[in-house]
């Protein structure tokens, strides 16, 4: 058996919601050294979708005009991750 279906396996399926299957199931792709590169990666971006950081559902950038140079580095990086990892 894999890690990723001992890992899905470890908790009784009724006790967590489908959200959390999901993540445990991804959780377990990621950790699993068998699985392909692959996989992996898009393990993770899935994780990070659903977590908001990245992809249609995140936050977007608040004030498209403003200047750069007006922007923290926090805010750059914030405005980096928003736009350049959603697409």
């Amino acid at each position: 058996m894999t890690r990723a279906k001992k890992t899905a396996d470890s908790a009784p399926a009724g006790d967590l919601t489908d959200a959390e299957l999901v993540r445990q199931a991804l959780r377990a792709i990621l950790q699993d050294d068998t699985a392909g590169a692959q996989a992996r990666a898009t393990a993770a971006r899935t994780l990070a979708e659903m977590a908001g950081a990245m992809g249609r559902h995140s936050e977007k950038p608040t004030d498209p005009t403003r200047r750069l140079a007006d922007l923290s580095r926090a805010e750059l990086e914030r405005e980096l991750a928003a736009s350049v990892l959603d697409g």
